[in-house]
Protein backbone atom coordinates (compact mmCIF):
# COMPACT_ATOMS: atom_id res chain seq x y z
CA UNK A 1 0.00 0.00 0.00
CA UNK A 2 2.67 2.87 0.74
CA UNK A 3 4.48 1.38 -2.66
CA UNK A 4 0.95 2.84 -4.44
CA UNK A 5 0.77 6.22 -2.63
CA UNK A 6 4.60 6.56 -3.42
CA UNK A 7 4.12 6.07 -6.42
CA UNK A 8 0.96 8.04 -7.01
CA UNK A 9 3.17 10.93 -4.91
CA UNK A 10 5.57 10.96 -7.67
CA UNK A 11 3.01 10.70 -10.57
CA UNK A 12 1.37 14.57 -9.34
CA UNK A 13 5.20 16.14 -8.36
CA UNK A 14 5.58 19.19 -9.33
CA UNK A 15 7.59 19.22 -12.68
CA UNK A 16 10.54 21.91 -13.18
CA UNK A 17 10.39 23.89 -16.41
CA UNK A 18 11.89 26.95 -18.26
CA UNK A 19 10.02 28.67 -20.38
CA UNK A 20 10.74 31.15 -22.47
CA UNK A 21 8.28 34.46 -23.07
CA UNK A 22 8.78 36.39 -25.62
CA UNK A 23 9.64 39.84 -25.95
CA UNK A 24 8.47 43.20 -27.99
CA UNK A 25 10.85 43.21 -31.07
CA UNK A 26 9.74 39.34 -31.86
CA UNK A 27 6.53 40.30 -30.97
CA UNK A 28 6.38 43.65 -33.27
CA UNK A 29 7.35 41.61 -36.41
CA UNK A 30 4.61 39.74 -35.46
CA UNK A 31 1.90 42.12 -35.32
CA UNK A 32 2.95 43.80 -38.25
CA UNK A 33 2.07 40.43 -40.75
CA UNK A 34 -0.80 40.30 -38.93
CA UNK A 35 -1.78 43.84 -39.67
CA UNK A 36 -1.21 42.91 -43.54
CA UNK A 37 -3.62 39.91 -43.15
CA UNK A 38 -6.15 42.08 -41.66
CA UNK A 39 -5.75 45.00 -43.57
CA UNK A 40 -5.78 42.57 -46.97
CA UNK A 41 -9.74 41.04 -45.65
CA UNK A 42 -10.88 44.37 -44.67
CA UNK A 43 -10.02 45.82 -47.69
CA UNK A 44 -11.25 42.99 -49.96
CA UNK A 45 -15.12 43.60 -47.81
CA UNK A 46 -14.84 47.08 -47.40
CA UNK A 47 -14.57 47.95 -51.28
CA UNK A 48 -17.53 45.67 -52.01
CA UNK A 49 -19.29 47.60 -49.44
CA UNK A 50 -17.70 51.12 -50.95
CA UNK A 51 -18.95 49.80 -54.36
CA UNK A 52 -22.30 49.89 -53.14
CA UNK A 53 -21.83 52.83 -51.23
CA UNK A 54 -21.85 54.84 -54.50
CA UNK A 55 -24.47 52.74 -56.11
CA UNK A 56 -26.69 54.16 -53.51
CA UNK A 57 -25.57 57.73 -53.03
CA UNK A 58 -26.68 58.28 -56.43
CA UNK A 59 -30.28 57.73 -55.57
CA UNK A 60 -29.83 58.74 -51.42
CA UNK A 61 -26.55 60.28 -49.40
CA UNK A 62 -27.83 59.03 -46.66
CA UNK A 63 -27.73 55.40 -47.90
CA UNK A 64 -24.18 56.52 -49.16
CA UNK A 65 -23.14 57.66 -45.40
CA UNK A 66 -24.31 54.01 -43.65
CA UNK A 67 -22.35 52.92 -46.70
CA UNK A 68 -19.34 54.58 -45.19
CA UNK A 69 -19.85 53.46 -41.43
CA UNK A 70 -20.86 49.76 -43.09
CA UNK A 71 -16.83 50.22 -44.21
CA UNK A 72 -15.83 51.04 -40.57
CA UNK A 73 -17.94 47.99 -39.11
CA UNK A 74 -16.50 45.48 -41.64
CA UNK A 75 -13.03 46.68 -40.91
CA UNK A 76 -13.55 45.93 -37.20
CA UNK A 77 -15.50 42.76 -37.44
CA UNK A 78 -12.26 41.07 -39.51
CA UNK A 79 -10.29 42.35 -36.92
CA UNK A 80 -12.21 40.40 -33.92
CA UNK A 81 -12.60 37.29 -35.99
CA UNK A 82 -9.38 36.58 -36.83
CA UNK A 83 -7.36 37.53 -33.42
CA UNK A 84 -10.87 36.10 -31.29
CA UNK A 85 -10.28 32.65 -33.44
CA UNK A 86 -7.15 32.67 -33.83
CA UNK A 87 -6.29 32.39 -29.89
CA UNK A 88 -9.23 30.58 -28.94
CA UNK A 89 -9.65 28.20 -31.25
CA UNK A 90 -6.10 27.92 -33.59
CA UNK A 91 -3.63 26.58 -30.89
CA UNK A 92 -3.27 30.51 -29.63
CA UNK A 93 -1.44 31.43 -32.89
CA UNK A 94 -2.27 34.00 -35.14
CA UNK A 95 -0.58 33.75 -38.92
CA UNK A 96 2.41 36.32 -37.33
CA UNK A 97 2.50 34.22 -34.02
CA UNK A 98 2.98 31.00 -36.27
CA UNK A 99 5.48 32.46 -38.54
CA UNK A 100 7.60 33.62 -35.81
CA UNK A 101 7.01 30.89 -33.55
CA UNK A 102 5.43 31.50 -30.90
CA UNK A 103 1.70 31.40 -29.07
CA UNK A 104 -0.92 32.45 -26.68
CA UNK A 105 -1.49 30.83 -23.73
CA UNK A 106 -3.33 31.37 -20.31
CA UNK A 107 -1.31 31.86 -17.21
CA UNK A 108 -2.12 28.37 -16.24
CA UNK A 109 -0.59 27.28 -19.32
CA UNK A 110 -3.29 26.40 -21.02
CA UNK A 111 -4.89 27.54 -24.02
CA UNK A 112 -7.45 30.65 -23.40
CA UNK A 113 -11.32 29.83 -24.21
CA UNK A 114 -13.59 32.64 -26.17
CA UNK A 115 -13.92 35.04 -23.05
CA UNK A 116 -10.28 35.46 -22.20
CA UNK A 117 -9.77 35.84 -26.16
CA UNK A 118 -11.94 38.62 -26.26
CA UNK A 119 -10.74 40.44 -23.30
CA UNK A 120 -7.20 40.35 -24.34
CA UNK A 121 -8.43 42.07 -27.50
CA UNK A 122 -9.92 44.58 -25.73
CA UNK A 123 -7.10 44.82 -23.77
CA UNK A 124 -5.22 46.11 -27.00
CA UNK A 125 -7.03 49.47 -27.02
CA UNK A 126 -6.09 49.56 -23.80
CA UNK A 127 -2.61 49.00 -24.54
CA UNK A 128 -2.82 51.10 -27.61
CA UNK A 129 -4.34 54.15 -27.33
CA UNK A 130 -1.95 56.00 -24.47
CA UNK A 131 0.77 56.20 -26.99
CA UNK A 132 1.52 52.46 -27.23
CA UNK A 133 2.03 52.22 -23.95
CA UNK A 134 0.57 49.29 -23.34
CA UNK A 135 2.37 47.38 -25.67
CA UNK A 136 5.95 48.68 -24.75
CA UNK A 137 5.47 46.91 -21.32
CA UNK A 138 6.08 44.31 -22.70
CA UNK A 139 10.13 44.98 -23.32
CA UNK A 140 10.47 45.58 -19.58
CA UNK A 141 8.11 43.22 -17.70
CA UNK A 142 9.81 40.84 -16.10
CA UNK A 143 7.63 37.91 -18.00
CA UNK A 144 7.44 40.26 -21.02
CA UNK A 145 3.64 40.74 -20.60
CA UNK A 146 1.91 44.22 -21.87
CA UNK A 147 -1.31 45.26 -20.74
CA UNK A 148 -3.27 43.28 -22.41
CA UNK A 149 -1.31 40.48 -21.36
CA UNK A 150 -2.59 41.42 -18.23
CA UNK A 151 -5.61 42.10 -18.25
CA UNK A 152 -6.10 38.46 -19.79
CA UNK A 153 -3.78 36.95 -17.88
CA UNK A 154 -1.64 35.41 -20.56
CA UNK A 155 1.61 34.89 -21.77
CA UNK A 156 3.76 34.99 -25.04
CA UNK A 157 5.80 31.85 -25.21
CA UNK A 158 7.39 29.89 -27.33
CA UNK A 159 4.98 27.71 -29.70
CA UNK A 160 7.27 24.25 -28.70
CA UNK A 161 7.21 24.59 -25.07
CA UNK A 162 4.23 24.32 -22.65
CA UNK A 163 3.51 23.98 -18.94
CA UNK A 164 0.89 23.19 -16.57
CA UNK A 165 -0.55 24.95 -13.38
CA UNK A 166 1.10 21.99 -10.96
CA UNK A 167 4.61 22.72 -12.47
CA UNK A 168 7.61 25.02 -11.12
CA UNK A 169 8.20 27.42 -13.44
CA UNK A 170 11.14 29.50 -14.43
CA UNK A 171 10.17 32.12 -16.98
CA UNK A 172 13.30 33.71 -19.06
CA UNK A 173 12.80 36.65 -21.69
CA UNK A 174 14.02 35.93 -25.15
CA UNK A 175 15.52 39.38 -25.37
CA UNK A 176 17.36 39.83 -21.84
CA UNK A 177 18.63 43.36 -21.44
CA UNK A 178 16.72 44.82 -24.80
CA UNK A 179 13.99 46.34 -22.86
CA UNK A 180 16.31 49.89 -22.54
CA UNK A 181 16.63 50.17 -26.53
CA UNK A 182 13.28 49.99 -26.74
CA UNK A 183 12.39 52.41 -24.07
CA UNK A 184 14.41 54.41 -25.66
CA UNK A 185 12.57 54.69 -29.09
CA UNK A 186 9.93 55.40 -27.45
CA UNK A 187 11.09 58.27 -25.80
CA UNK A 188 12.61 59.46 -29.31
CA UNK A 189 9.27 59.27 -30.82
CA UNK A 190 7.34 60.81 -27.88
CA UNK A 191 9.78 63.70 -27.92
CA UNK A 192 9.96 64.03 -31.66
CA UNK A 193 6.91 62.43 -33.25
CA UNK A 194 4.31 61.16 -31.27
CA UNK A 195 1.76 61.23 -34.57
CA UNK A 196 4.60 58.25 -34.52
CA UNK A 197 3.21 56.28 -32.10
CA UNK A 198 -0.48 56.75 -32.55
CA UNK A 199 -0.20 55.47 -36.35
CA UNK A 200 1.43 52.79 -34.85
CA UNK A 201 -1.44 51.20 -33.38
CA UNK A 202 -1.76 50.19 -37.24
CA UNK A 203 0.18 47.27 -36.44
CA UNK A 204 0.13 46.93 -32.68
CA UNK A 205 -3.24 47.13 -32.43
CA UNK A 206 -6.44 45.86 -34.13
CA UNK A 207 -8.20 48.08 -36.80
CA UNK A 208 -7.82 50.34 -34.12
CA UNK A 209 -6.68 53.46 -36.38
CA UNK A 210 -9.67 53.61 -38.77
CA UNK A 211 -12.03 53.20 -35.10
CA UNK A 212 -10.51 56.43 -34.37
CA UNK A 213 -10.64 58.31 -37.43
CA UNK A 214 -14.46 56.79 -37.82
CA UNK A 215 -14.88 58.70 -34.17
CA UNK A 216 -13.49 61.65 -34.46
CA UNK A 217 -14.52 62.23 -38.25
CA UNK A 218 -11.35 62.40 -39.77
CA UNK A 219 -10.20 61.24 -42.72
Amino acid sequence: MSADLVAGDAAIAPVERTITVIGFGRRLLAAMLDSVFVFFFSMLLATGAGVAGLVLGMYSSEAEEISNRFVVATGLLVSVLYYVVSWAKGGGQTVGNFTFMMRVVGTNGSQIGWGRAVLRYLGYYVSGIPLSIGFLWAAVDGRRQGWHDKIARTYVIEADQEFSPNDRVTFVPNDPGKGKIWLLVWAILALFAPSALVASLWALGPFIHMLILAITGRS
